[in-house]
């Protein structure tokens, strides 16, 4: 009799995640929708959708370190918050359709800022987390052992020095 094979292990669906989800989409997309309201958009320069990318990854970045240091807190906690709320809080989407009207010159201009300031704050907040919680003693650590100026080579082969 042949033995049947197991699924790799992978993020596990649950409605508990699929609720989360859908209350921190909500919230998120109420949040942006606020946001909107309180500061319009410049129709001649989005700042206000690039400082909502810009933040949401910023918070992406720190909860993925929270989440690492917090492995007991639930899956549907990380859903609502990682793909519900912030998923709806930033908007690329907004960002596509600035870039459909906008001279080439401004679009290319917008995309590099967009691209670059999200992936720094991204960046910095997981490193600031990750000194946060290194001072405290805690871990693990998501950068731990990667070089970051080159993260499609994956761990690092040094001695273990920072450099």
């Amino acid at each position: 009799m042949q033995q049947r094979k197991q699924a790799p292990e992978g993020p596990h669906f649950s409605v508990g995640s699929l609720l989360a989800v859908a209350l921190g989409g909500f919230l998120g997309a109420a949040a942006r929708i606020l946001l909107a309201v309180l500061i319009p958009e410049n129709p001649a320069f989005p700042a206000t959708t690039l400082a909502v990318n810009v933040t949401g990854t910023a918070a992406l970045g720190f909860f993925s370190v929270y989440f690492a240091v917090h492995p007991r807190l639930r899956d549907w906690c990380r859903a609502g918050i990682g793909t519900g709320f912030l998923g709806a809080f930033t908007t690329f989407s907004t960002l596509v359709i600035f870039l459909l009207g906008a001279p080439v010159a401004l679009a290319l201009l917008y995309v590099g800022l967009s691209l670059g300031l999200c992936g720094l704050a991204a960046w910095l907040a997981v490193r600031l987390t990750e000194a946060h919680y290194s001072a405290k003693g805690r871990g693990p650590m998501i950068l731990e052992g990667t070089d970051a100026r080159e993260p499609w080579q994956g761990p690092s082969q040094s001695s273990g020095e920072e450099s």
